[in-house]
C-alpha cells in the first residue's frame, strides 16, 4: 500500500493511526523485527498489509477468505437482545394471529421469527457488499476495500428527506445501504484520480464535490455519486412509460428473492428491498411494482409500489422523500388502483400529494 493511499485514510480519520487495533498490530510487528516509522501513514500502511496477509490476519474483505467474511458479517448483525419493541409491533400483523394470544410460547416464537427476518435482511445486504468488493474482476485495492467496509458498517438507512444516511447503533434494525455497483465504481474513480493519482482535485469545479472530497466521508460521497451515476437522473425521472409487475401472494421464498433482487441498488427506501421482509409482506398479499425504462429502454427502474393485504390495497409508495409518489406518477398509480380492490380509498390521499 503506497503512502498516498495511507494518506487518504489518515486525512479522512486523523486519529486512525492511534486506534487500539493499529497500535496493537504495529507493536506486534515491531517486536517481530519490523522497522516501522512512527509516521501515521507508515503505521496505517503496515496495518493494512497485516490485515491482507494470509500468514497473519487474512482479513476476508481484503483477501476473499469466506470464513473471515462470514465472521465479520456476523459481528455486524443485530443481536436478538437489542431488537427494539417497535420493530416487533411493525411486523406482528404479517406473521401470525398468535400475537394476541396469551400463549407465551407462541409470542416467543413470533419474536424469534421477526428477529430472523431482520437479521437475514442485514446479512444478505452485507454479503452483497463483501462479495462485490472481493470480486477479482473489480480489482479494487486494499485501501478502498478497507475504507468502504469500515464506513459501510456504521451506516443505517438512507433518509430521502435529509439526503443522508442515518447513523447505525446496536439497536438499528434497518438494512445496510444498498449496493449499486455503478455508483461504487464511480466513487472509486473519483477517489483514485484525486488522492492516488493526483489528477482531479484542481480540476473539480463542483464546490460540493470539493468539500466532500476534503472530508472523505463515505456516506456523503456515496450519496453524491448516486446522484451523478445512479439510476434516478433528471432525464430518467422524465420517463413515465413503463410496465407493472405483479408479485403474487405466496410463501415461496423464490418470489421474495426475485422481488428484492429487482429493487436492490435503487435506494427506494421500501422495506421489500430486503428478502426477509419481502417474504413477510408477500405472505399477506400481492405486491405490484411499476418499473420505467433505463438508458437501454429496459423497464428496470422501480418508481411505484402497491401493497395488498387481505385482498385490499394497503398502501401505495413512491421514490420521493418519505416514499411519496412523484407528481408525474400520480395518474399512473390512480389508473392501477381503479383495477384493485380497495384502491378507491387511496384516491383522496394521492390527490393530496398533487397539491
Amino acid at each position: 500500500m503506497q503512502n498516498s493511499e495511507s494518506l487518504f485514510l489518515h486525512n479522512r480519520n486523523p486519529q486512525l493511526h492511534l486506534s487500539d487495533d493499529i497500535e496493537v498490530v504495529v507493536g506486534y510487528l515491531r517486536i517481530n523485527g519490523e522497522a516501522i516509522p512512527n509516521e501515521p501513514v507508515d503505521k496505517i500502511s503496515f496495518y493494512l498489509g497485516f490485515l491482507a496477509s494470509r500468514d497473519y490476519v487474512n482479513d476476508g474483505i481484503l483477501t476473499g477468505d469466506q470464513g473471515s467474511i462470514n465472521r465479520q458479517i456476523d459481528s455486524h448483525i443485530i443481536n436478538a437482545s437489542d431488537m427494539p419493541e417497535k420493530r416487533f409491533i411493525e411486523l406482528q400483523n404479517f406473521l401470525a394471529q398468535e400475537w394476541e394470544s396469551n400463549d407465551s410460547q407462541a409470542i416467543l416464537e413470533m419474536r424469534h421469527q421477526i428477529t430472523e427476518v431482520v437479521q437475514s435482511d442485514q446479512r444478505t445486504g452485507l454479503s452483497r457488499w463483501a462479495e462485490h468488493l472481493g470480486d477479482s474482476d473489480n480489482n479494487y485495492p486494499d485501501w478502498f476495500k478497507y475504507y468502504t467496509w469500515s464506513s459501510l458498517v456504521k451506516l443505517g438507512m438512507f433518509d430521502n428527506k435529509k439526503q443522508k444516511f442515518q447513523k447505525r447503533s446496536r439497536g438499528t434494525t434497518a438494512v445496510y445501504p444498498e449496493l449499486n455497483q455503478d455508483v461504487l465504481a464511480y466513487l472509486y474513480d473519483i477517489l483514485d484520480r484525486t488522492y492516488i493519482k493526483g489528477e482531479l482535485m484542481n480540476e473539480v469545479d463542483d464546490e460540493e464535490l470539493q468539500r466532500l472530497l476534503k472530508s472523505g466521508n463515505f456516506g456523503k460521497l456515496y450519496t453524491y455519486a448516486f446522484s451523478k451515476a445512479g439510476p434516478y437522473s433528471p432525464e430518467t425521472r422524465e420517463v413515465t412509460q413503463g410496465s407493472w409487475i405483479r408479485f403474487n401472494q405466496t410463501e415461496d421464498p423464490s418470489t421474495a428473492q426475485r422481488l428484492a433482487g429487482l429493487l436492490q441498488g435503487y435506494d427506494t427506501g421500501w422495506c421489500t428491498a430486503g428478502e426477509g421482509t419481502a417474504s413477510v409482506y408477500l405472505r399477506g398479499g400481492d405486491l405490484y411494482v411499476y418499473f420505467t425504462g433505463n438508458k437501454d429502454s429496459n423497464d428496470t427502474i422501480p418508481r411505484i409500489a402497491i401493497r395488498m393485504e387481505q385482498n385490499q390495497v394497503a398502501e401505495a409508495r413512491g421514490i420521493n422523500a418519505a416514499q411519496e409518489l412523484e407528481p408525474e406518477m400520480i395518474d399512473i398509480v390512480i389508473k392501477q388502483l381503479t383495477a384493485l380492490p380497495g384502491g378507491d380509498s387511496y384516491f383522496q390521499k394521492i390527490e393530496n400529494q398533487k397539491n
